[in-house]
């Protein structure tokens, strides 16, 4: 039983801006929800990067042209935090005696690839309190749980039980219209979902959802052990079931799980096993 390997969260884009013997003052690039834009200020341009998206973003800068400088070396990666713009770096030009011109091109993809997983932090359960379930697929399951989603841990939920937040954090991202599913891979971007951004800038993915069982909005704020869907089957799945991984983005801009610890009836467990029931405290 799994989540796509790649379910849509990591979003990725690249655009570009020329400036070619600048006349104007302003230029700008919009791709999606990330503006790249320019801006003269005397003898100089400053490169500004908006992202207006609810999510951390990692952006990559390469300037390239003649009779130019750079303020810092290009290509440039750097991440910017949600509904934020921020000067990037600044372009000077060398003789300005002569002409110049700049190509500017960029690619980002969802996520801060700096974060770091606070290894101290103890998961709840992600469904009520008392209910016990059984790990259907555990760290390295045969069926899906490889590769860069190792990580990740299928709990046994019949169809329609409230899913918990296991930790506190922003919803950046969620879909509930599917009612497609099976143990194919041709469903693969059928997967209903959450994704919550940890406040150490990981990313809690609950998935397999019912339809219509996404119960929070992107932007809300999720108390740890608030409810925010319905247990499903839908997406590449052999069953119903919820799959549960923290995960954070890498320098490809692929997805990659994380080992978490959580806490049970039998005290916090550091390594789930497949076929075990686990009691929610």
């Amino acid at each position: 039983m799994a989540i796509l390997s790649r379910y849509r969260p990591l979003l990725s884009a690249f655009g570009a801006i020329a400036i070619l013997f600048l006349g104007g003052s302003a230029f700008a690039q919009n791709n999606d929800n990330v503006v790249v834009s320019t801006q003269k200020v005397n003898d100089r341009y400053d490169v500004f990067v908006e992202n207006r998206n609810p999510y951390d973003i990692t952006l990559t800068l390469n300037i390239r042209g003649t009779n130019i400088s750079t303020s810092k070396r290009t290509p440039y990666k750097n991440v910017y935090a949600p509904a934020t713009r921020r000067l990037a770096l600044q372009i000077f030009i060398d003789d300005k005696k002569k002409g110049f011109n700049v190509n500017t091109d960029y690619t980002w993809f969802m996520g801060d690839v700096n974060a770091r997983h606070d290894d101290s932090f103890i998961y709840d359960l992600p469904y009520r309190r008392g209910e016990t379930y059984k790990l259907g697929q555990g760290y390295g399951g045969e069926f899906s749980h490889t590769g860069k989603s190792y990580y990740a841990l299928d709990f046994m939920l019949p169809e329609e039980t409230p899913v918990l937040a296991a930790r506190k954090g922003v919803v950046i991202m969620a879909h509930g219209e599917s009612d497609r599913g099976g143990p194919s891979r041709k469903y693969s971007e059928d997967s209903n979902y959450i994704v919550i951004r940890h406040n150490d800038g990981t990313l809690g993915e609950y998935a397999h959802l019912k339809r219509d069982g996404v119960l929070v909005d992107i932007g809300q704020k999720v108390r740890k052990g608030e409810k925010i869907g319905l247990s499903g089957n839908t997406g590449f799945s052999s069953g119903p079931h919820l799959h549960f991984t923290v995960t954070k983005v890498t320098e490809d801009g692929t997805s990659q799980s994380l080992p978490f610890k959580f806490r049970a009836k039998r005290g916090v467990v550091t390594e789930p096993r497949e076929g075990e029931d686990y009691t929610a405290i």
